[in-house]
């Protein structure tokens, strides 16, 4: 549902549970103008803090993408980040993938410059839909009865599958982790790492998904940041074909599924 209860969103989120913990995180918000993309906006915990409170100044500030920078230069990052990308780098239509490309790109260029941070960072890329096009793999479904995962009747999820990328040097070489995650693996993984529990997760989905550890292969050596291609031909090659290319047409009844592409990447588990 799009409803919002008046005053926001009344359960606790995760970084509300940080702050009561005492363990340190930040949001850091590229955006100069407007913050939609700040879901902890929505929360009536962050909406009624005081501006001096701690909640108000890590998890909704103005402006603070230089501090990103400054933050990895001084190797002073909290134990947990959120970056929050500009409208136009999310790459939700009618932006283009490319700008959310060069985003993450420079992003992590700014912690491959410090190879101090990089050998003890987890970068997750992180996607809340899938762009609208079908799945062909069908989700889980909770078994009727399980607590916490129907309203009204009907399942809550699992959904359609999102892409997620893991950048670290524990993962790096374009592995594929074949075990399924939700969103909430996430949480679960930041619940290992950092020992605050999160209550609001149901049985059903700490059984059906796991929690992201099976992604990392911390039994190989840490690897170097790779070298990778610059964005910005791609960005100026994708603004240009966006400005003066005609709008593609509607798909017709002439459509064929698409076909698997051949080979098999390297993955874990085996």
């Amino acid at each position: 549902t799009n409803r919002m209860p008046p005053g926001g969103l009344r359960w606790t989120p995760y970084a509300e549970r940080l702050e009561r913990a005492g363990v340190d995180w930040r949001v850091y918000e590229f955006a100069r103008r407007g913050h939609a993309l700040n879901t902890l906006r929505i929360f009536r915990s962050f909406r009624a803090a005081p501006a001096d409170s701690p909640l108000r100044r890590k998890g909704l500030p103005d402006y603070n993408g230089d501090a990103f920078e400054a933050d990895v230069r001084h190797d002073r990052l909290p134990a947990v980040s959120w970056l929050v990308p500009p409208f136009p780098a999310s790459e939700h239509p009618d932006y283009l993938p490319a700008s959310g490309a060069d985003f993450i790109a420079r992003t992590l260029d700014v912690i491959a410059a410090h190879p101090k941070v990089w050998a003890k960072t987890a970068f997750i890329l992180n996607y809340d839909e899938n762009d609208g096009l079908f799945d062909h793999v069908p989700p889980p479904v909770p078994p009727a009865g399980s607590a916490g995962e129907f309203v009204d009747g009907v399942p809550i999820g699992a959904g359609f599958r999102v892409p997620c990328i893991i950048v670290s040097p524990w993962t790096a070489g374009g592995w594929v982790c074949s075990q399924p995650f939700d969103h909430t693996s996430v949480l679960r993984f930041l619940e290992r790492f950092t020992g605050v529990p999160e209550p609001n997760i149901s049985a059903w989905r700490r059984q059906t998904f796991g929690d992201l550890t099976a992604a990392f292969r911390f039994d190989q050596p840490p690897e170097r940041f790779p070298g990778l291609p610059d964005t910005q031909p791609l960005l100026r090659a994708a603004r240009v074909a966006a400005a003066t290319l005609p709008t593609p047409p509607i798909p017709g009844a002439q459509q064929s599924m698409p076909r698997q592409a051949p080979g098999r990447r390297p993955h874990v588990p085996d």
